[in-house]
């Protein structure tokens, strides 16, 4: 007969063996069937609602607009933005139309580009819980860029995508990699500028 030290040491045994087979089973069901078809179904729905927003935004913003392509869109479509980003956008768009000089932007931001492309494609398309990036490539002339021209990145809430900020590939310093760093060194320079 065990002793009942060996008893405890046995019972511990078999307990640590039985919570280790639950947590990988757990661990398992978690990376099954079951999620690799949720990220599916949120990779296809970030990139169905990223070309939406493109097929919608180019062909608006290429009209002969007295306001610029991203003014319309943040007047027609703020639901598509999150809160800081629009909030970030419309300031930056008002000091503008306040300054007799160009002090905000001056490049169309969600498409990374003064002479824009006729339209804009979807490529690769990264999900990653409720955060997905996309490569966006313009075309001009029916040939599609080799790179993307821009890679919106995008958070899932309530059941939606919004668009978080807008990054650029090769930009020529840290300052220009995002939107959201383009908006905050312009309001910083328009901050400091001599009064």
């Amino acid at each position: 007969m065990p002793t009942p030290d060996l008893r405890v040491t046995l019972y511990r045994m078999a307990i640590r063996i039985a919570l280790g087979y639950w947590i990988l089973l757990f661990l398992l069901s978690c990376s099954g069937p079951g999620q690799r078809r949720n990220d599916e179904d949120n990779d296809r729905s970030c990139r169905e609602f990223v070309q939406g927003f493109y097929d919608w935004y180019v062909p608006n913003a290429a009209k002969d607009n007295k306001e610029a392509g991203w003014d319309l869109a943040m007047k027609d479509r703020p639901n598509v933005f999150t809160a800081e980003l629009l909030q970030q956008l419309t300031a930056d768009s008002q000091a503008q139309h306040k300054a007799a000089d160009i002090v905000g932007l001056d490049f169309d931001p969600f498409l990374n580009c003064q002479d824009c492309g006729e339209r804009y494609v979807v490529g690769n398309v990264t999900v990653t819980a409720a955060k997905c990036s996309t490569e966006v490539y313009g075309v001009w002339s029916g040939k599609k860029n080799d790179k993307p021209n821009v890679v919106p990145e995008l958070i899932g809430k309530d059941g939606k995508w919004l668009f978080v900020d807008f990054h650029y590939p090769n930009p020529s310093g840290p300052e220009f990699e995002s939107l959201l760093r383009q908006l905050k060194t312009l309001r910083d320079l328009r901050e400091n500028a001599p009064k």
